[in-house]
């Protein structure tokens, strides 16, 4: 049986506003100036569970060997949650210049794999190397080539961790289960288009003038970090569910308005080629399920009552501590406002 391989692409790609921007970034790096990097994270489709490991740094490598650490805070990702989207990880001022590498160190001492088998039985999987010895640390360096991230200034250069589990892990048994990693690793010099894009944050302003909303970036359910800001637009179509009561356009800004500092907001939309976030969707209030307590999400196999059965859940605490349970069983509070279970967007 094989999930194959563990696939990290990373696309690097200039967004800028104007010509003649590389010339601008070389004189800027001699002149000590800073440029913007937005990093965003996705996963290709694959059959994991779930595969979680922790994220301890990512390093942009300059061409004159200047090593640049972007990652304010190690972050535990579970990478199958970013099939169907791309979460913005940072953004950050950084010196400017040409990258021409990228390194990436994960931590797998505390990982969390689950495989399925042919007959849908789940099973925790142990990562180990090529000569089957058990990993815990492993740094992860890929070459731009030809395509180097261009950070100059008055622009935005946009970096995309594009991991594909399947092409990377060798599902060598499932009991025990064994997953043998050996990533293997390619340079794509492209933005992810296709998918919906995620930020999750803290609001910091909002601007009925401007129809603007500034976010201090909270990627991964941190309540807290240096991960930089941004600046989210709406239009007379964004969508609003606050408190689980749905607006749209200037009726959900001007309520956005009325919301303290540092509440919890999470923005749905696309990205263009100047690092514009053009928000389709917002959340906040009770809408956003990382707030403050513990998260539980998975598939409802059974009901009974006031109770139910969810299938391959995935447990978040509140202290960041994710765990995947095969089976969970699970009962509402009768004080609990119930709306009905289906599908609904993580916020």
């Amino acid at each position: 049986m094989k999930a194959t391989a563990w696939w990290l692409v990373i696309a690097a790609s200039l967004m800028a506003g104007c010509g003649g921007v590389g010339d601008d970034s070389a004189s800027a790096s001699a002149a000590g100036e800073t440029g913007t990097v937005q990093i965003a994270l996705t996963d290709a489709e694959e059959d994991f569970l779930t595969y979680q490991v922790e994220v301890l740094g990512i390093t942009l490598v300059r061409d004159d060997g200047t090593e640049v650490d972007v990652l304010p805070a190690a972050t535990a990702v579970d990478f199958v949650q970013y099939q169907q989207l791309s979460e913005l990880l940072m953004v950050a001022s950084i010196p400017a210049g040409y990258y021409r590498s990228v390194l990436v160190n994960l931590d797998y001492a505390d990982a969390d794999i689950v495989v399925q088998d042919r007959t849908g039985v789940s099973y925790n999987a142990t990562a180990v190397d090529s000569h089957g010895e058990t990993i815990s640390t492993l740094e992860v360096s890929v070459d731009f080539g030809e395509g180097a991230l261009n950070v100059g200034r008055n622009s935005v250069a946009a970096l995309t961790l594009d991991l594909d589990l399947a092409a990377s892990n060798e599902v060598l048994s499932c009991d025990p289960a064994v997953v043998e990693v050996e990533p293997f690793l390619m340079v794509v010099a492209s933005d992810d288009t296709d998918k919906e894009h995620r930020v999750r944050g803290q609001l910091i302003h909002s601007d009925t003038d401007t129809a603007e909303i500034t976010l201090a970036i909270r990627p991964m359910r941190h309540r807290s970090g240096e991960f930089g800001d941004l600046v989210v637009a709406v239009t007379e179509t964004t969508r609003y569910d606050i408190d689980g009561v749905p607006y749209t356009g200037s009726g959900g800004l001007a309520l956005i308005m009325a919301l303290d500092n540092a509440t919890p907001i999470v923005s749905y939309g696309s990205l263009d080629n100047t690092g514009t976030f053009t928000a389709t969707e917002i959340l906040t209030g009770a809408s956003v399920v990382w707030r403050g307590g513990d998260v539980v999400s998975g598939m409802v196999s059974a009901r009974s009552g006031h109770g139910f059965t969810l299938n391959g859940a995935v447990t978040e605490r509140r202290s960041h501590d994710t765990r995947f349970t095969s089976m969970s069983e699970m009962t509402l509070a009768e004080s609990l406002l119930y709306y009905g279970l289906h599908p609904v967007k993580q916020g």
